[in-house]
């Protein structure tokens, strides 16, 4: 099962979901998202707004490949678990969030393996594609990337 989520902000990110929804029957794993508060209803894949903190860490868990936004935390979460992680970036441009910071903090993880970051939606499916092709460990290199991403939140809060 891969799983995507677009995290805890009020407003849900269709433009993510929406490409997610249109692609699934590409794959023969089944998709589940978190959609949040979005707009758009997806007609394909498994879906629900929000859940308990539980349940978010058994599909990061049991997921094979964590698809989402550029949230700190949701990185954090889906790399400590040693999943491969899809990342589409918040964008200012597409009204998806007010700053790109999220692009950012795609770009200062883009060159590692377990990372496929993706700034337009039509990338998606190729890189969910690589995504479920690559097997990560859960070890030094890892916590390594978890010290990277503390160290840029900290960064940003000074």
């Amino acid at each position: 099962m891969m799983f995507a989520t677009v995290g805890t902000r009020p407003d849900g990110f269709d433009r993510l979901i929406r490409q997610i929804d249109s692609i699934a029957v590409d794959f023969d794993e089944p998709i589940r998202a978190q959609i949040g508060a979005g707009e758009y209803v997806p007609e394909d894949i498994d879906w629900f707004r929000f859940t308990s903190e539980e349940e978010i860490h058994e599909l990061y868990r049991t997921a094979t490949v964590v698809i989402a936004h550029a949230g700190a935390g949701t990185l954090l979460t889906a790399l400590s678990y040693g999943k491969p992680i899809v990342v589409l970036p918040r964008r200012e441009q597409h009204g998806d969030h007010n700053d790109d910071h999220q692009t950012e903090l795609a770009n200062a993880l883009s060159e590692r393996a377990e990372v496929f970051v993706v700034h337009e939606t039509s990338e998606l499916r190729r890189a969910m594609r690589d995504a479920r092709s690559i097997s990560v460990e859960s070890g030094s290199e890892n916590n390594s990337l978890v010290r990277f991403l503390n160290d840029y939140i900290e960064d940003i809060d000074t």
